[in-house]
């Protein structure tokens, strides 16, 4: 609604300032800051005008509800979402209704619990490795980091190590275009697109990219399509079936992969970034958060080594360790099982160790750390230790005259 259109109106108050121009500029300026001052100043709901179009501020939680939740069919999404139409297409995030319904109602298997619960692998191990990268004592810039991070994840998650040639390009594209809309969201400032420079024709640039590297992986993934294939959510989409048994063209396919890259990586960069900010001025509860961590998480280096160590008692050469075959397969000599049965007696050493720190040292963070391995090794030493008594006997019965 224009300024003029709006005059009829009863509307919330909020500032009307006699140069209309220096809003827009404090809004562009400081956003965060402008709506925070609004509402400390007008209360939980107020109006002004960017760009001689009409804006209401909606602060307190119920009111947000009724928008959001409540009487969304009543409202559309705007302009800043038909912005982002130009690199998502008609995606989740911008589509209306009754797109958006079909949409969403077809997205929701591939975020059931059970398959995010098998991403956590993949995210943890790109996480792992892009840590193991820092060094003690540098400094790191943590929003591009997230954003690298995060990046991997929802690229390597969706697409597979198929997209793993793109990475470069999606996340310069992808930044360009958030950058683009980020500063031309507001009413009439789109027309700077058409400007002649290359800043602003950079944006056309990379919605153009994004798009034909989605329709590339896309393609080649139809043509080696494997229905029984869903581990990844590429996959997914192209078998996911509505009520009436239709489904995702390939145009949808690529909005919503491009809109899963976009909402799925740089939203959760800026979360990590300002939770690790907040937690460095808290040193209190980066410690609680610490303490926690340790009770939790095991290295999944950790958990690699166990399993590689006991399967390769069964088949060393499987694990790139046949030359050791005849000392660590079980029966391959006396001095392989005498190995092995040991191994079990000093893994069930440590194992004791660890509770007895668990319970009795004085430092709390290394009764936590230690709590952490016992629990972690208890199923470890319990069923290989179980494996060599079974060994064991059947391999003394058949020396003491066999099974009969």
């Amino acid at each position: 609604i224009k300024r003029r259109a709006a005059a009829h109106l009863q509307l919330p108050n909020g500032p009307r300032p006699l140069i209309p121009a220096s809003l827009l500029l404090k809004f562009q300026r400081d956003t965060p800051e402008f709506l925070l001052n609004l509402r400390d100043t007008y209360g939980d709901a107020s109006s002004f005008f960017l760009a001689g179009q009409l804006f209401i501020g909606l602060f307190a939680p119920a009111m947000v509800y009724e928008v959001t939740i409540a009487q969304q069919s009543s409202f559309v999404k705007g302009v800043g979402f038909a912005r982002m139409r130009k690199v998502l297409g008609e995606g989740l995030l911008t589509n209306e209704e009754p797109i958006h319904m079909r949409h969403r109602r077809m997205m929701q298997p591939p975020f059931q619990k059970s398959r995010l619960d098998g991403y956590a692998t993949l995210m943890t191990d790109l996480t792992t490795g892009q840590i193991g990268a820092w060094q003690d004592g540098e400094v790191v810039l943590l929003a591009p980091a997230m954003m690298r991070l995060t990046l991997s994840i929802v690229a390597e998650t969706l697409f597979g190590t198929d997209a793993l040639r793109f990475a470069d390009q999606i996340g310069e594209h992808m930044g360009v275009a958030i950058d683009r809309i980020e500063r031309t969201m507001l009413p009439g400032l789109d027309r700077l697109d058409s400007v002649p420079l290359p800043y602003w024709q950079k944006f056309h640039e990379s919605a153009d990219v994004l798009a034909e590297i989605a329709e590339e992986l896309i393609a080649e993934r139809r043509a080696t399509y494997d229905p029984t294939d869903t581990s990844d959510l590429l996959s997914l989409l192209l078998s996911l079936r509505d009520e009436d048994g239709s489904q995702f063209t390939d145009e949808e396919i690529r909005d919503e992969a491009l809109t899963l890259i976009l909402s799925g990586h740089e939203t959760t960069a800026n979360m990590l970034t300002w939770a690790f900010s907040w937690l460095a001025a808290r040193p209190d509860v980066l410690a609680a958060l610490q303490r926690e961590c340790r009770g939790v998480y095991v290295d999944p280096s950790m958990v690699q080594y166990a399993v590689k160590l006991v399967s390769a008692t069964r088949d060393p050469a499987r694990h790139g360790l046949a030359d050791l075959a005849r000392f660590i397969t079980f029966g391959a000599s006396p001095r392989a099982t005498i190995a092995l049965v040991e191994g079990a007696r000093a893994l069930a050493y440590v194992a004791a160790a660890a509770s007895d720190a668990a319970h009795h040292a004085t430092d709390e963070a290394v009764k936590t750390d230690s709590q952490a391995v016992y629990d972690y090794l208890v199923p470890i030493v319990k069923g290989f230790s179980t494996e060599m008594s079974v060994e064991m006997t059947s391999l003394g019965v058949q020396v003491h005259g066999g099974m009969g």
